[in-house]
């Protein structure tokens, strides 16, 4: 088992406030893991803090710096007049994985 990513005692939360921990274990490198949890449960703080993002309020993370880790940041707002629709989005998809080729009306 390599181990790329561990927390001991790992304790979340902002301006010194515990919102969840103490949480202990590890993430072997190749692993995908899923985080579940209620709305506003503290699993972005778990993970920018697993990501050296944010500091714990207490406890450690160790991150194997040779180690690459993918997140993608929730967005608070996204931009309504975006110029493309839901039809063009599913449309790219079908269209790379058949021969259909599928071009959306205008």
């Amino acid at each position: 088992m390599i181990v790329h990513i561990g927390f001991k005692n790992l304790e979340i939360g902002y301006n010194r406030r515990v919102v969840a921990g103490p949480f202990n274990g590890s993430i072997e490198s190749g692993n995908l893991i899923a985080i579940l949890g209620a709305n506003a449960s503290g699993k972005t703080t778990f993970l920018r803090t697993m990501l050296k993002l944010q500091s714990p309020v207490r406890g450690r993370v160790e991150l194997d710096s040779r180690e690459r880790v993918a997140y993608v940041q929730q967005l608070g707002d996204f931009d309504t007049t975006f110029p493309i629709t839901v039809r063009e989005v599913v449309a790219m998809g079908i269209a790379k994985r058949t021969s259909i080729k599928c071009v959306p009306p205008r």
